[in-house]
């Protein structure tokens, strides 16, 4: 049950890296990438880095 939550919120992050990435004019790919990667914290700078 534990690992089922933590791909919901892996994947939430992912979402919402793509989505911050779509929404500020930067490159959605790369967004997915480091959402991949890093989750929370790339969601974390992506909103905090603002539009391009």
């Amino acid at each position: 049950m534990t690992t089922i939550i933590g791909i919901i919120i892996w994947v939430a992050c992912i979402y919402g890296c793509y989505s911050v990435a779509q929404k500020n004019g930067r490159n959605t790919t790369l967004a997915i990438i480091w959402g991949v990667l890093f989750s929370w914290i790339a969601l974390i700078v992506y909103l905090i880095m603002g539009k391009k």
